[in-house]
């Protein structure tokens, strides 16, 4: 198991998380395919060298799943990466 360090946190990476005050704002749980598309383009808009998601679903939450799944699709690998992305319950490799 691997520890918290004692170091400062590295400035390269960011996490944004969901709180249940956000839950509660959005009035639903859990988040439709259209906020979640809004969320990655706008982290996406900082030109990341990677987005990881750890949200887990095995259904599409609409509106907006044909959207979400083109930004998961469309925003293919980095060439230093390799994984995959869980859309609509298919694994796709990228």
């Amino acid at each position: 198991m691997i520890g918290l360090s004692d170091s400062d946190p590295d400035p390269r990476i960011v996490l944004v998380t969901i709180t249940e005050q956000d839950i509660q704002t959005l009035g639903s749980w859990p988040l439709s395919d259209d906020v979640l598309a809004q969320v990655l383009e706008s982290v996406a808009r900082f030109g990341p060298r990677a987005i990881g998601v750890d949200i887990c679903r095995d259904i599409q939450v609409p509106p907006a799943s044909k959207r979400l799944d083109g930004l998961l699709r469309n925003n293919g690998p980095h060439p230093d990466r390799r994984g995959y992305i869980m859309s609509s319950g298919q694994s796709i490799r990228c």
